[in-house]
């Protein structure tokens, strides 16, 4: 990707970024965190990719779920850092069990 750049993953604006993205999965009952990764890659001046790779609990509504996701850590990005973030991408890994942290 021209222009993108990824951190170090001990980096304070990255770290920020993992946390505030983690802080809304935990919102969400039907996402198995135990299991779920995020990553950021950063672009040009404050622009940034989240990448999620989630675990849904079966039964869930998949893209209402992803799309739900998908803005709230767009928009707590926005509000709580200099960041924008220019694309979330959620990728389902699997589904669980929807005993899982229940």
């Amino acid at each position: 990707m021209k222009g993108a750049a990824r951190l170090r993953r001990s980096s304070a604006a990255y770290l920020t970024l993992v946390t505030i993205a983690t802080m809304c999965l935990r919102e969400q009952k039907e996402i198995v965190l135990d299991e779920t990764t995020v990553d950021v890659l950063f672009h040009e001046k404050f622009y940034c990719t989240i990448a999620v790779t989630a675990v849904i609990k079966y039964g869930a509504a998949i893209i209402p779920v992803c799309e739900k996701l998908q803005e709230q850590i767009a928009a707590e990005i926005q509000v709580m850092t200099p960041f924008v973030a220019k694309h979330v991408h959620i990728f389902v890994k699997r589904l669980a069990d929807a005993k899982i942290n229940a």
